[in-house]
């Protein structure tokens, strides 16, 4: 017989069976959950498994009774009346879990954008709230109330001042987002979502990350806005001190999700529900230190408590957004180095990265890796892809949120065009061009695989042939290594117009 191992929680019970998980929940009435009674508890078993078949159907098997014998016998599916219920799940290994992988700083930028494409999966499908039970303000409402209430209860370890300070700034924060988050729920943009989607809800199993534990315990957690689900997993990354894993997942999602202008226009709101996501963490951290036996076990939460905090505040402090293009022929490195400052650009967790490659397969409703007919690049084509190109830029600075434009921008028109939109919308620009000699780019794109470019050695030697005219751009040689480019150009843009927008 295998050895059960047993996982308490403030909430559940779960049994480590071989290779199955059985989930108790607890008999407790909480502000946020009633599992008071046994149909109570199995209502929320076969809750539980419906949120969660959505995202993980191999994962999560069925609601099981625990029913009694005449004899007082315990048993699975046996005869008598059942006394309780219990969600029966698959086990995993507990190094595929992403906070684990965190941890132990093995959490690919591959991994995460997997989870990224998962979480735009499951926000396509889910259902869209249309009543007043959730969405608009009212789909944050009551948690903020919730912070006003709970946090001045902890004054003596987060500061009077500084609750005082960031209950203000919230407010003034909220108010000022109200009309976008009322605009978002009439668009469709609030939907049952998963509503706990932090690092420890998310494993790899069958080989692909998997979201599971979603919030079945109060219909308030999961009908949100499909952004707010997400800035649980963005805050939880910038806790923990990656802030370019965070910049890669909101890229990934805003490139790949149901609506790039929908999302990149909401971004505004983005602040908020991180900062949201991280004081309902910090008040939740200093509950649990309150709950347990000694002061040396409530240290590491006081600890986390006063991380989450910091973090809530710091995510509120306005930070301007900025324009950075990057050009250049083919494998002159643009998306590396986009990739590498656009963390350290405007708000947290970074800024949006549009590149057009990832726009023309978009537009073509194919998948990023997908290699697109040599029509694909004809000049209407390259019209329409650099068109949404600009249209994602505009909804992204609209926004307040920084942006890296990732393109050619091989004629003047266009290097003219992407200039003059930030001087009109009042954003501080900066063009960089990357070159590098003929050999080296024709090297690199010969070399990538995997990519959203289709470029290959003859697309560069046609580039270079046709000329891109005068470039005004600061040019940067980066016949070099990615790191020695990318701090470089950091250091161009800490100099230059865009320097107050930086965050590193």
């Amino acid at each position: 017989m295998s050895r059960v191992e047993r996982v308490d929680t403030h909430i559940s019970m779960l049994f480590l069976a071989g290779d199955r998980v059985f989930k108790l929940k607890r008999a407790v009435v909480l502000d946020f959950l009633d599992y008071g009674t046994p149909d109570k508890r199995r209502s929320y078993c076969e809750r539980e498994f419906a949120l969660n078949r959505r995202t993980a159907p191999d994962l999560y098997l069925g609601v099981r009774p625990i029913n009694r014998d005449a004899g007082g016998q315990l048993t699975f599916d046996g005869p008598g009346s059942a006394v309780d219920w219990v969600v029966e799940m698959v086990r995993f290994e507990a190094e595929g879990l992403f906070a684990n992988q965190a941890d132990a700083g093995t959490l690919t930028l591959d991994l995460v954008r997997g989870a990224a494409d998962e979480i735009a999966a499951l926000h396509r499908v889910a259902e869209v709230v249309v009543d007043e039970r959730g969405g608009g303000e009212a789909g944050i409402a009551p948690t903020i109330d919730q912070l006003r209430d709970g946090l001045p209860r902890h004054r003596d370890v987060f500061g009077a001042n500084r609750i005082s300070e960031y209950l203000q700034t919230l407010d003034r924060v909220y108010q000022a987002q109200l009309r976008c988050l009322a605009r978002r729920f009439g668009a469709g943009w609030v939907r049952v979502c998963h509503g706990d989607l932090h690092l420890n809800n998310i494993c790899m199993f069958n080989g692909r990350p998997t979201l599971f534990d979603a919030a079945e315990s109060n219909e308030r957690f999961v009908r949100i806005d499909v952004l707010y689900d997400l800035a649980f997993l963005l805050m939880d990354l910038e806790v923990r001190g990656l802030r370019g894993h965070a910049n890669t997942v909101l890229n990934r999602y805003a490139a790949w999700c149901e609506n790039p202008h929908a999302t990149l226009a909401g971004l505004c709101a983005m602040p908020l529900f991180q900062s949201l996501r991280a004081a309902i963490r910090a008040e939740v951290s200093m509950l649990t230190a309150g709950s347990v036996a000694t002061t040396e076990a409530a240290g590491p939460h006081i600890t986390n408590a006063c991380r989450y905090f910091d973090l809530a505040l710091n995510i509120l402090k306005p930070r301007p957004a900025a324009l950075v293009a990057i050009g250049g022929a083919s494998g002159s490195g643009k998306t590396s180095v986009a990739r590498a400052i656009a963390p350290g650009l405007g708000a947290v967790p970074g800024a949006v990265i549009v590149r057009s490659d990832e726009v023309r397969k978009a537009l073509f409703g194919v998948s990023d890796t997908d290699l697109l007919p040599e029509a694909a690049y004809a000049e209407e084509w390259n019209r329409r892809t650099y068109m949404e190109v600009t249209a994602r830029v505009k909804h992204t600075l609209a926004a307040g949120h920084g942006c890296v434009v990732d393109a050619v921008h091989g004629s003047a028109d266009e290097r003219d065009e992407i200039e003059a939109m930030a001087r009109h919308m009042g954003i501080p620009f900066k063009g960089i061009w990357l070159e590098a000699p003929e050999a080296i780019l024709c090297g690199r794109t010969e070399r990538r695989v995997g990519d959203a470019s289709d470029a290959g050695p003859a697309v560069v030697t046609r580039q270079l042939q046709r000329g891109f005219g005068r470039v005004e751009w600061t040019h940067v040689d980066a016949s070099g290594g990615i790191a020695d480019v990318s701090e470089t150009v950091r250091n161009i843009l800490a100099a230059g117009p865009v320097q107050g927008s930086l965050t590193l």
